[in-house]
């Protein structure tokens, strides 16, 4: 499964997976104030909450339409890694890849754009040589 850094996570929309427990309160002992179903928003991400000496978990943090926090665990796969991916968060991988590519064009930037655009223009070169020899045989 891939994996996301929180800071990609936060003012993205979380959408579960399976059933939700919602908190008020970000303590292991904590009750459930609500649940959210499969399918449904569980709110846009404001931050999050390390492990502690009061939790085990990692917390996301919400706020409702008044400003109040509640409080998600994270357990894996309990959200829509899909719907994450289309509002642009980007995993750990992709990230590393992008952040190579960007260092790759820093060191050697005339190389970087003639990988990146010597395909195009030979196939552009190609499909021209092609062209021509049809319309000469016409």
């Amino acid at each position: 499964m891939p994996t996301y850094s929180a800071d990609q996570i936060i003012g993205k929309t979380l959408f579960a997976n399976k059933v939700i427990a919602i908190y008020l309160q970000p303590y292991d002992s904590a009750q459930p104030s609500r649940y959210v179903q499969p399918g449904k928003a569980v709110g846009v991400v404001t931050n999050y909450l390390q492990p502690s000496s009061y939790r085990t978990d990692f917390y996301w943090v919400f706020q409702d339409a008044v400003g109040t926090e509640y409080y998600v665990r994270h357990h894996e796969g309990d959200f829509d890694i899909e719907d994450l991916q289309a509002q642009g968060a980007m995993t750990d991988a992709e990230i590393a890849a992008a952040a190579a590519a960007e260092q790759e064009k820093a060191n050697d930037p005339i190389a970087y754009y003639i990988k990146k655009f010597l395909p195009w223009v030979a196939g552009i070169a190609i499909g021209g040589i092609i062209i021509r020899e049809g319309i000469k045989k016409l």
